[in-house]
């Protein structure tokens, strides 16, 4: 087989680079909303990998924020339970996490790209989220 038909058979079969296959966390940062809507989670830019992820929920009929910032080299694992919920395991607690369409999150959240995850609340966003959106429906935290 000559070089030339050998490149004609195999031409554009080369494996794709890392960045694609795993995804690149400026793509993921780049369409986060500027209107204040709600986003469930996210990828909040820094230098390097992304070394703190930070989950935020409301005080029961307020719009005061509790949360937990934990460093991913102490995420042991994510459970999870179909694609509405997620289980944080950590050395001091486990972080419960419920909603719908979730499956993107866990996955990121095994890649660190995930910087923020944060509760629905009516209270801080008026406007709810559309259907199709995955969303964060209720947060605990279960100490150990």
């Amino acid at each position: 087989m000559s070089t030339d038909a050998f490149d004609e058979m195999f031409a554009g079969r080369g494996r794709k680079p890392f960045t694609d296959r795993a995804g690149r966390a400026d793509d993921f940062a780049s369409n986060r909303p500027t209107d204040g809507s709600y986003r469930p989670y996210g990828f909040l830019p820094a230098s390097g990998i992304s070394q703190v992820c930070e989950v935020s929920y409301w005080m029961d009929h307020t719009d005061v924020a509790e949360g937990i910032a934990f460093q991913y080299r102490f995420l042991m694992s994510v459970r999870y339970t179909g694609h509405d919920e997620l289980r944080l395991m950590l050395p001091d607690c486990v972080v419960v996490i419920e909603g719908h369409k979730l499956g993107d999150l866990r996955e990121r959240l095994g890649r660190q790209q995930v910087t923020f995850i944060q509760e629905y609340s009516p209270r801080v966003w008026p406007t709810p989220p559309p259907g199709d959106a995955p969303v964060v429906l209720k947060v605990r935290v279960v100490k150990g």
